[in-house]
């Protein structure tokens, strides 16, 4: 178990904090009441990978954020990432995520998101996202990607994604790189997402995109 409560992380070269996690794994990642700022990678990092040769789960990983600040990332404020078949749950709330994803130098594409998590393989990605405040970050408030075999499912409520794709590339202009969305759920062809949501709020447009068949994306809105 990694515990860390009411700590200052501020100007890590790197990712403020960064676990991966293997074959044979249980672990409980506890981040709480801290401010992680200003660094080179993510705010906090989550790799989760299992052993798809091994019968039965033999990665389980949790994450639990809540109460921190983020802010000032090169990359992502939270990134989870689960592959093999490894199972990653994530409880993410009352966070302040903000000013994240500029990059090389917050003037040229690719930038990055407020949440980030991703699923591949045959992996479990699984969670709640609530009452937190995600704005002004480069890419999106939130970016859910599921793809191979992988499934997921979210809770996603009481928080403010609003105000974020923040970033533009000037280079390529006339083309429009900002102020165009604030979430994208996207699931692929072979995988599934079922994502619930309820008294989100946002300023940009909110994107699902599905590959699979129609019974793979289900998004239940209250």
């Amino acid at each position: 178990m990694l515990f860390r409560s009411n700590s200052l992380l501020d100007g890590n070269a790197g990712d403020g904090i960064t676990v991966s996690t293997g074959t044979d794994t249980f672990a409980d990642i506890v981040v709480t009441n801290s401010v992680l700022s200003d660094g080179g990678g993510n705010g906090i990092s989550i790799f989760a990978d299992g052993n798809d040769a091994i019968v039965g789960v033999d990665n389980r990983t949790r994450l639990f954020a809540q109460g921190n600040t983020i802010s000032g990332f090169a990359l992502n404020g939270i990134l989870g990432f689960a592959s093999g078949d490894a199972s990653l749950f994530t409880t993410i709330n009352g966070n302040t995520i903000t000013d994240n994803g500029a990059g090389v130098d917050g003037e040229t594409l690719p930038f990055f998101n407020g949440i980030a998590l991703f699923a591949t393989d045959d992996a479990l990605l699984n969670g709640r996202i609530t009452n937190n405040l995600v704005t002004a970050n480069f890419e999106r408030g939130l970016r859910v990607s599921t793809n191979g075999n992988a499934a997921t499912a979210l809770l996603l409520a009481s928080n403010n994604f609003s105000g974020n794709d923040v970033g533009e590339d000037t280079s390529n202009d006339p083309i429009v790189d900002s102020n165009q969305q604030d979430l994208l759920i996207a699931n692929g062809a072979t995988s599934t997402t079922c994502i619930a949501m309820t008294n989100n709020f946002f300023t940009l447009d909110a994107g699902f995109t599905n590959l699979g068949g129609p019974l793979d994306f289900r998004l239940e809105l209250d």
